[in-house]
This record gives C-alpha cells, sequence and structure tokens, in this order.
C-alpha cells in the first residue's frame, strides 16, 4: 500500500523495522534505492524504558548505550543481506512518533515500514504503527506487508 504525499524531492528514503522478519521491507527499501538512487537511513525504535525507582534511588533498567549495542550486529547483518546502502540509527521512543519525526528532520521522499496482518480488533486494542506512520508523516509512505 502506497500513501502518497507532497515530497521534498531530497533523495532520501526512511526505513523503519522492527522486527527479525524485517526482511520485505529491506528488500523493498532495495528496490528503490536501485530505481532512483537514493540515500537510506534504516531506522530501529527501541522502547524507550523508564528507570526503576529502588528504596529511593533511580536506576536505569538498562542503559541505551546497551540496548543498541546489542541490537546493532543484528540489523547490520540484515541491511547487507538486503543489498542495502545505508546508514542505520538506532533511537529510543514511541516508534510511530519517532518515524514521523526523522522524516520531517531529514526531509525524507519516502518512508518505507512493515505490517503484520492482524484483525481489526487486534489493531485496536495493540495499534498499529504502519497506520499511525501512514497517517502522521510528512511524506508518502510505502507499507509493505511482513511475514
Amino acid at each position: 500500500m502506497l500513501v502518497s504525499r507532497r515530497a521534498p524531492a531530497t533523495g532520501r528514503v526512511l526505513v523503519g523495522v522492527d522486527s527479525p522478519d524485517a526482511d520485505a521491507v529491506l528488500e523493498a527499501a532495495a528496490a528503490e534505492q536501485s530505481r532512483t538512487s537514493y540515500r537510506v537511513t534504516v531506522v530501529h525504535v527501541l522502547p524507550a524504558i523508564p528507570a526503576l525507582t529502588s528504596l529511593g534511588k533511580t536506576v536505569d533498567a538498562l542503559p541505551p548505550t546497551d540496548l543498541v549495542a546489542a541490537v546493532t550486529p543484528g540489523l547490520e547483518a540484515m541491511i547487507a543481506r538486503a543489498g542495502l546502502d545505508a546508514e542505520l540509527r538506532v533511537v529510543t521512543g514511541d516508534p510511530a512518533t519517532a518515524l514521523c519525526e526523522l522524516a520531517d528532520e531529514l526531509a525524507t521522499d519516502l518512508v518505507i515500514v512493515g505490517t503484520h496482518t492482524r484483525s481489526k480488533l487486534a489493531r485496536v486494542a495493540l495499534g498499529s504503527v504502519a497506520e499511525s506512520v501512514a497517517s502522521s508523516a510528512p511524506c508518502p509512505v510505502l507499507v509493505v506487508p511482513l511475514g
């Protein structure tokens, strides 16, 4: 599914990946890069982990740098497997919000995200990053079905 909007024509594509089965999203990005020679930025958004409070002291559950270091090798392998020439960014926050803000910040021409097929009830209960990005991104959004 493609949601079309005016784009700034900067030659940039933003690709959101959030699961091990994101190969289809990266393959779509590789096809777009091959067709257009656009610069690609692959983004993985880690959920924000609130600090824990124990005996009046605040303790981070796991430092974000440790989380980034833990996911980076797997993401780099996925990008290489797809044949993409891409910059990788790992950020924290709400995935839909982070993707839309980064798309705006980078003035991207296209955002590519994946979606799992879910029932309407599951979407209402769990929300959908792809739906949120498709409705809020400042540029066209390509939604790729996963698994």
